[in-house]
């Protein structure tokens, strides 16, 4: 005799149906995080290749300058219509773009600027971490100090004038009036030549802003030491901190993502005696990546 229930299909019960759940959202669980780091590291990569590119542009601009470096700041002073001074302010992204034929453009309604294209950083274009306002313009790659120097140039007057910088005993010599070219550099593959941007607390001015150069070792991490100047002791906050990474590109023209924490970049100290008989102490990080001046052989002691 054959059963009534022959061929019938036997439905989930609750526990089963609970059971399947509970196994879904923990794969959701488990695959979130890593399809959030591999957008993070997608973003990264696209920043990377930017800042690659940056540095692209200014060896070729000073290549056809011979050698010289383009200015990270110019202050420009044109007449108008009426022959009154105009003061224009250029970063150094807005500089090159104008150079490589690429323009960059101030939206209606704001007084500076936008980065686009290589100029511009994904992750700050998707609403992390801010626009990258700085004093004088938007900048989500800010260059290595020691290496471009500060333009000033007033077409009323015909007045000219330039300034590069250096630290401690090693200002006389590399500081001052004068100008960079590609030929002062040393461990090209060491030497950041411009880096992703961060923003902080400053205290001059009471309020948030993006750095326009690097400077110091405890002008990049996200968590530095309070052991800097006055206003360096703020978080610097950049992009792909998920990731702990702050893209740059080298004097050798190739980039790479350096660490992001104090760790890294204050970590080892050491005491450098300079050209004219001073000591002083400077972290290896910034030595290493900015201060093209002091040399490994500088090194007197541990810091």
């Amino acid at each position: 005799m054959r059963s009534n229930h022959a061929g019938e299909r036997r439905g989930f019960t609750l526990l089963e149906l609970l059971v399947v759940i509970a196994i879904t959202g923990l794969l959701i669980g488990i695959l979130l995080p890593v399809l959030g780091t591999a957008r993070e590291r997608a973003r990264l990569l696209a920043c990377t290749a930017n800042v690659r590119s940056q540095g692209q542009v200014t060896t070729q601009y000073a290549l056809q300058h011979a050698g010289a470096m383009p200015p990270r700041l110019l202050y420009r002073a044109r007449a108008d219509g009426d022959g009154n001074a105009v003061l224009s302010r250029w970063l150094l992204n807005a500089f090159l773009a104008e150079y490589a034929g690429d323009p960059l453009q101030t939206p209606e309604g704001l007084a500076f600027p936008t980065p686009h294209g290589v100029w511009a950083c994904p992750e700050v274009e998707a609403g992390a971490g801010g626009s990258r306002m700085t004093h004088n313009g938007l900048l989500h790659h800010a260059p290595n100090q020691f290496m471009f120097g500060l333009l000033d140039v007033d077409e009323t007057t015909g007045y000219r004038g330039s300034f590069v910088d250096a630290v401690g005993p090693w200002s006389e010599r590399y500081g001052g009036a004068g100008w960079r070219t590609l030929d002062d550099f040393g461990r090209t593959s060491d030497l950041v030549m411009i880096m992703g941007n961060v923003s902080t607390w400053i205290v001059t001015h009471s309020h948030i802003d993006a750095r326009e150069f690097y400077r110091r070792a405890w002008d990049v991490p996200f968590d530095p030491y309070k052991d800097g100047e006055l206003g360096t002791v703020n978080e610097n906050t950049g992009s792909h901190r998920g990731i702990g990474k702050r893209p740059a590109v080298f004097a050798d023209g190739h980039a790479s993502a350096l660490p992001d924490g104090s760790s890294y970049w204050q970590g080892e100290r050491g005491v450098y005696r300079g050209p004219t008989g001073a000591a002083a102490p400077y972290y290896e990080s910034e030595v290493r990546h900015f201060m093209w001046f002091i040399a490994p052989e500088d090194r007197d002691s541990d810091g």
